[in-house]
């Protein structure tokens, strides 16, 4: 049996990497007898946490019997779509080796979610690579109607709820959300009373100008008079 065939250069920089690391716990530790050591060289991957761009691919039928046979299926291909990623220049791709069920699909939908993070440049067109992985896929002889696959790209903020232990999202991504919250909440709205918005911040509010006032009186030969007020002269703003 060839126990090499499923380890691509993607998935031996990730033993190769953790190698390293397991190698420097115990170093750091040689002389400790604390079992502690054991949990720091044994401690989860920080996945989600540590990477900000992920390749999210779902796999979903429509019962789940076919579900079972479909998800086997799409794992065992994915070594495919790291193949062709490996040989694109100024990416970096690091497989999670665990298949994500969502457990609030849409009605009559039986999905798991594959995840890759990928670091590097800004923009690389993967739509070549993905085309290629979907078109291995679709190469299953067994497939059924309602068995597909979708391929979506997915910054941190926008993972589901589901990958994180007890559905509970880091604190700081809660935290980031709130902060984003409030201060859309504290932020007027452009074109409000008070908001200069050359100057970015609130602009004193203008005294009104005198309105104009006519009292008329009633004279003996019937002709009328008016007394007015001068308007006050407008407030220049500096916007220099």
């Amino acid at each position: 049996m060839n126990s090499t065939f499923n380890v691509s250069r993607i998935t031996k920089n990730v033993l190769v990497m953790e190698f390293k690391r397991g190698k420097d716990v115990m170093e750091i530790n040689r002389s400790s007898t604390d079992l502690s050591v054991w949990e720091a060289l044994l401690e989860p991957l920080d996945f989600f946490t540590k990477n900000k761009d992920f390749l999210d691919i779902i796999c979903f039928s429509s019962n789940d019997e076919d579900q079972q046979l479909w998800v086997g299926w799409c794992e065992s291909k994915i070594r495919m779509l790291f193949k062709v990623l490996d040989d694109m220049k100024g990416i970096t791709v690091r497989p999670l080796p665990d298949a994500f069920k969502n457990p609030t699909p849409a009605p009559g939908r039986f999905e798991h979610h594959f995840f890759l993070a990928i670091t590097g440049e800004d923009k690389v067109d993967l739509g070549d690579a993905v085309k290629f992985f979907k078109t291995k896929v679709d190469d299953y002889t067994l497939k059924r109607e309602g068995m597909d696959i979708e391929i979506q790209h997915l910054k941190r903020s926008m993972l589901p709820d589901f990958v994180f232990p007890d559905e509970r999202r880091p604190l700081k991504s809660l935290k980031k959300k709130e902060r984003k919250k409030t201060s859309s909440k504290r932020k007027a709205p452009a074109g409000s009373p008070g908001v200069d918005e050359s100057r970015g911040n609130a602009a004193p509010p203008k005294k009104p100008a005198l309105e104009k006032q006519a009292s008329q009186e009633v004279e003996g030969d019937g002709a009328l008079s008016q007394r007015e007020i001068e308007k006050s002269p407008p407030r220049q703003h500096d916007i220099s």
